[in-house]
């Protein structure tokens, strides 16, 4: 489920009048947004027995085989041969389809569905795997009613209630993902990823005390899921409860080293709290990990202006204004640091530049 969430900035800052000698106190740090990758559900080849034909039983046997090994070029080579044997092998067709989504071929793999379907229009795992294809191309539309079919003939079917929830949220329609995620966890309370994914659907209504629950009971069942305990940070921040939010990315960037916007959003957490010193670290690592991190270096240019370290500052700014060019707020902070250096001449230049860019302080 692909979620954009709000995480606090400093822009705030704007308020303020850096030309002053006497040190500034920030304003509080309003919002900026990040955009947080999203779920993506692991393909798993499904060990589904097959039903072998009279004369393709040796290739179809094989095939299955294949699955273990993850062999699945030569799995659909076997497969291929039964039904060349035996048009009619509805579950030739359905492994087959199964190997082709392992290999990220989606498009023959609803090909195989469709005949597996038309051969055997009642197997309910045949409409989930071809629901969960269509999802991976992106047609959640066509999603939608291969899981409804899945579930209609099979109404316990847990899989195709989380998966038809995932469909829902991409597109938008995240009161319906949270029925389906309440009915998979119905059915299966220890469904960690269903209480991940319901958590993020709250998050996008705005229900953050709903989100952090759903996030504990995501950690209870999987104590090593970095993303939830990253996602749980997020809504401790929306509520204003930043030194949760900063365990919280404790603990992610722990099982997670190498992700750079919990370092960026655990220094936009220290910033909240008025920790400048802290935050900037943060930032630094962002960066590391992700040397065009705009929004990285431009946190750290303000940070660095609130502990009027302007020329730091002034180098964050214009790796902001390299990286994004047209970015007018960039150069209205830019100015500030010239301003602050006793640099007039180029402060007044990048003001008006911020101002034809079409950005005017308060």
């Amino acid at each position: 489920m692909s979620v954009t969430r709000v995480v606090p900035g400093i822009v705030a800052l704007l308020a303020l009048s850096f030309a002053c000698s006497d040190p500034v106190e920030p304003a509080p740090w309003p919002d900026t947004a990040v955009t947080v990758e999203p779920l993506v559900a692991t393909r798993v080849a499904e060990a589904v027995p097959l039903v072998p034909t009279t004369n393709a039983q040796d290739d179809s046997n094989r095939g299955s085989a294949y699955v273990e090994l993850g062999q699945f070029q030569r799995e659909i080579q076997d497969y291929g041969e039964a039904i060349r044997l035996n048009p009619e092998d509805a579950y030739a067709y359905f492994n087959r389809g199964i190997a082709y989504g392992n290999l990220a071929q989606y498009e023959r793999a609803v090909l195989d569905f469709d005949h597996s379907i038309r051969l055997g229009p009642r197997n309910a795992v045949a409409y989930y795997e071809r629901g969960r294809a269509y999802g991976y191309l992106g047609q959640y539309e066509r999603a939608i009613p291969d899981y409804d079919h899945a579930i209609r003939l099979d109404p316990r079917n847990t899989v195709a209630y989380y998966e038809r929830g995932l469909a829902y949220g991409m597109l938008g329609q995240y009161e319906r993902a949270i029925l389906d995620f309440d009915e998979a966890i119905h059915l299966n309370p220890e469904h960690a990823n269903a209480y991940y994914a319901r958590g993020r659907a709250y998050g996008v209504l705005g229900q953050y005390e709903w989100e952090i629950q759903d996030y504990d009971h995501a950690i209870r069942l999987d104590p090593r899921n970095a993303v939830a305990f990253y996602e749980r940070g997020l809504a401790y921040g929306d509520l204003g409860q930043y030194e949760r939010e900063i365990q919280d990315y404790d603990e992610a960037i722990r099982l997670d080293p190498q992700n750079a916007v919990a370092y960026y959003n655990r220094g936009i957490a220290y910033g909240n709290l008025g920790q400048y010193e802290p935050a900037i670290p943060d930032y630094d690592e962002a960066i590391r990990l992700n040397p065009e991190y705009s929004v990285a270096y431009f946190n750290r240019g303000l940070s660095y202006i609130v502990l009027r370290q302007y020329e730091r500052a002034l180098l964050d700014f214009d790796t902001v204004i390299r990286l994004k060019p047209g970015d007018a707020i960039a150069y209205y902070f830019r100015g500030v640091s010239y301003e602050n250096l006793g640099k007039q001449i180029e402060a007044e230049r990048d003001h008006a530049t911020a101002k034809e860019l079409g950005f005017e302080p308060p």
